[in-house]
């Protein structure tokens, strides 16, 4: 069976997939939301501590 795609003919095709390599992608995309997040919880505490200092003045 032969399929086309954007022009190009294919008879037939494999896909190699490295699960190793998506897990250590996934560890990765585990500590950035970590950060991230920690980060806005951080800039939320500051903003909550300068509204009330505003509020004392």
């Amino acid at each position: 069976m032969e399929r086309e795609a954007l022009g190009v003919e294919f008879k037939n095709a494999s896909v190699e997939v490295n699960f190793e390599e998506i897990e250590e992608f996934k560890k990765v995309a585990e500590k950035w939301h970590k950060r991230r997040q920690e980060k806005k919880k951080k800039k939320a505490t500051t903003q909550e501590t300068q509204n009330l200092l505003n509020e004392l003045k």
